[in-house]
């Protein structure tokens, strides 16, 4: 995949990916965008564009909810960086991702260094 590193030459992505992936769930992360308005030139129209990956979700525990920005009812969703078909594809701030029937609004994006997984704290 085109955005995610290759430190060490490992492609350790792609291999996470391949030993992992067939194995987790099914996620779709809708890329946010926005187009102009053709009937009203000073409106955006907001578009999301639907792209296939895999991961799993879980909650937060209790610690990690006490004195953090992380809200009660918030969730962690994780999803492998070499699962999308498309190259430059991975989630921010503002996408949504539905998982097992759920849609969630993503509010913040960790990345680990290999691109391997990206943990997004959704809402």
């Amino acid at each position: 995949m085109g955005h995610l590193p290759n430190i060490f030459n490992a492609n350790i992505a792609k291999k996470i990916d391949k030993a992992m992936g067939k194995l987790l769930l099914p996620v779709v992360l809708q890329k946010f965008s926005q187009i102009r308005d053709p009937d009203n030139s000073s409106k955006n129209i907001k578009t999301f564009t639907p792209h296939k990956c895999r991961g799993f979700t879980e909650d937060y525990d209790e610690k990690t909810l006490s004195g953090t920005l992380v809200a009660i009812g918030d969730k962690k969703i994780t999803v492998l960086g070499a699962s999308f078909s498309v190259d430059n594809v991975y989630p921010v701030a503002g996408d949504r991702i539905t998982i097992e029937g759920e849609t969630r609004t993503v509010i913040k994006v960790k990345r680990d260094p290999a691109g391997a997984t990206f943990e997004c704290q959704s809402r």
